[in-house]
């Protein structure tokens, strides 16, 4: 990644319509938050099966990279 280039990632079809946001990466992280198919975040961090979002309400969380591109 160069300088000041920002990585986003959209939510892609769950088949509920949403994503669970977790406070840690893993399926134990407390659930703090949902977004819908569709929306684009951007990225913080990335784990091997998790990446890190920036919310809307700027609120950081944790969504599994199976369901985001």
């Amino acid at each position: 990644l160069g300088e000041g280039t920002s990585q986003v990632v959209k939510v892609l079809d769950t088949g509920t319509g949403w994503l669970r946001v977790r406070k840690s990466p893993g399926l134990t992280g407390e659930e703090i938050d949902r977004v819908k198919t569709g929306e684009t975040f951007p990225v913080l961090e990335r784990q091997p099966e998790w990446i890190k979002i920036k919310l809307k309400n700027g609120q950081e969380g944790w969504v599994s990279s199976a369901f985001v591109k």
